[in-house]
C-alpha cells in the first residue's frame, strides 16, 4: 500500500488500528526531519582545516540548498497534517454522531438514549430501552451499548455494536435491538402480511379453529398462578376512544396489564407499530423539547392513561423520529422519515385506529378476554408458571 493510499484511509476513518499506527509513525519521521533541519540551519557545517576558498563556496552553497530542502520538507509536513486533520474534521462532521444533540446527564441518557427509546417503544412490543450510550473510538467511529427491559420476564438484555462511517455496522443488532417485531402470526394477519392456508388451498387471515382451540386447551391446563403473554386482534379496527373503554374494562376487571397497543398506520403498512400505554416506555424527564413533542414521555401528561394522552404521545413519537433523519439513515433499515410522515398524516386524517394489543395476565383472564365479542384472534407468545418465574 502506498503512503498516499494509507493517508486516504486515515482521513476517511477506514484505516485499521495497525494502519493508523503506521501512518502516525510516518508523521513522526517528518517531524523528526523538520527538527533536524532546523538544528542544521542554526549551526555551521564544518569545513576541514586548510580548505581552499573554492571549497568554502561549495560548502556554503550546500548549506543554502540544505536549508531550502529542510524548509520545503517542513512546509510539506504542515500541509499534510492540515489536510489530514482538516479532512477528518469535515468527514466526521458529515457522519452520524450518536451523541450529537441532547447531552448525557447521568450517563446513558443523552441523544442516543432518546432516539433508541422512541424507536423501541414504537416497534418492539413488550420491550423498553432503559440505557443507551455511544463511546467514540475514532473518527466517525463509536462503540454503542443498549440495555433493554423485557416487560414480561422483568429481565434486562444488553446489546453492543459499532457505528462506523455514519451507519450501524451490525445489521443483526439493528433488527434485534431497534425492531423487535412480534412473530408474523401474532399481528401481521391484520396488516395483510400473513395468512393461513388450509388443505384445500384456501387462504384466510384468521387462524384455523383447531389452532385456536388447541391454545385454549393449553391455557386451561396451566395453574392459576401462571402468567401468560398474549396477542389479541379485533374483528374491526377500533377508534382509540372506544379502545380506552375496553382497556379500562380489561385492566380493572381482569387485573391484567396491557403492554402494547398496535395502531393502524395506513395502506401498505409493513411493520407493526404502536405504543406502551402505561407510561413506562420513555423516561427522560426534561431531556427533550416538550413544546415541540408534547407527551413524548407519556407520564408527563396530566392524564396519561387516556385516549387523549395516547394520541398525543403516539403522534409526538412519530414526529420526533421523522425529524431524526440521520438516526434513521444510520440504521440502514427500510424505515424512513417519509414513511413516518405518511403514518402521521394518516392518523391525523383518520384518527387513531387500534387493531390489536399485547397483554400480560393469568390464563383465566386470557380466556375471559377471548370471550369478548370484539376479539377475533389470540396468539400466546409466552408463559411462566408463577409471577416469581423467570
Amino acid at each position: 500500500m502506498s503512503f498516499r493510499e494509507l493517508m486516504e484511509k486515515y482521513r476517511d476513518g477506514s484505516a485499521t488500528p495497525e494502519e493508523r499506527e503506521l501512518f502516525e509513525r510516518e508523521l513522526e519521521k517528518y517531524e523528526a526531519l523538520s527538527e533536524y533541519a532546523a538544528e542544521r540551519e542554526d549551526g555551521e557545517l564544518p569545513i576541514p582545516a586548510g580548505e581552499a576558498e573554492e571549497t568554502g563556496r561549495v560548502s556554503r552553497a550546500v548549506r543554502r540548498r540544505f536549508r531550502r530542502a529542510a524548509l520545503l520538507a517542513a512546509v510539506l509536513v504542515l500541509a499534510v497534517l492540515a489536510a489530514v486533520f482538516g479532512g477528518l474534521r469535515l468527514y466526521e462532521a458529515s457522519c452520524y454522531d450518536p451523541n450529537r444533540g441532547v447531552a448525557e446527564k447521568y450517563g446513558g441518557d443523552g441523544q442516543f438514549m432518546l432516539d433508541t427509546a422512541v424507536c423501541t417503544e414504537l416497534f418492539s412490543p413488550g420491550f423498553i430501552t432503559s440505557y443507551a450510550s455511544a463511546e467514540r473510538t475514532g473518527p466517525a467511529s463509536y462503540q454503542v451499548s443498549v440495555r433493554q427491559q423485557n416487560l414480561f420476564f422483568g429481565e434486562a438484555e444488553t446489546f453492543t455494536g459499532l457505528v462506523s462511517g455514519g451507519t450501524f455496522a451490525d445489521w443483526d443488532m439493528v433488527d434485534r435491538c431497534f425492531f423487535r417485531q412480534p412473530v408474523v402470526n401474532a399481528l401481521q394477519c391484520k396488516l395483510g402480511n400473513f395468512a393461513w392456508q388450509d388443505t384445500d388451498g384456501e387462504i384466510s387471515f384468521v387462524p384455523p379453529d383447531d389452532l385456536q382451540k388447541q391454545q385454549e386447551q393449553e391455557l386451561r391446563e396451566l395453574p392459576e398462578s401462571a402468567r401468560v403473554l398474549t396477542y389479541f386482534t379485533f374483528r374491526e379496527d377500533m377508534p382509540l376512544g372506544e379502545f380506552e373503554s375496553v382497556y379500562r374494562e380489561i385492566t380493572q376487571q381482569e387485573k391484567s396489564t396491557i403492554l402494547y397497543v398496535a395502531v393502524r398506520g395506513g395502506d401498505g403498512q409493513h411493520s407493526v407499530m404502536g405504543f406502551e400505554p402505561t407510561g413506562t416506555g420513555i423516561v427522560l424527564g426534561d431531556r427533550y423539547d416538550e413544546e415541540r413533542y408534547p407527551a413524548l414521555e407519556l407520564s408527563n401528561h396530566e392524564n396519561p392513561q387516556s385516549a387523549e394522552a395516547w394520541e398525543t404521545h403516539f403522534t409526538s413519537m412519530l414526529s420526533y423520529l421523522a425529524d431524526r433523519e440521520e438516526f434513521l439513515s444510520a440504521l440502514h433499515h427500510n424505515l424512513n422519515a417519509t414513511e413516518l410522515s405518511y403514518t402521521l398524516s394518516y392518523v391525523e386524517e383518520n384518527g387513531m385506529q387500534v387493531y390489536g394489543f399485547l397483554m400480560q395476565s393469568r390464563p383465566q383472564d386470557v380466556l375471559a378476554v377471548l370471550e369478548r365479542e370484539e376479539i377475533q384472534t389470540m396468539y400466546v407468545e409466552n408463559a411462566r408458571l408463577s409471577p416469581l418465574s423467570h
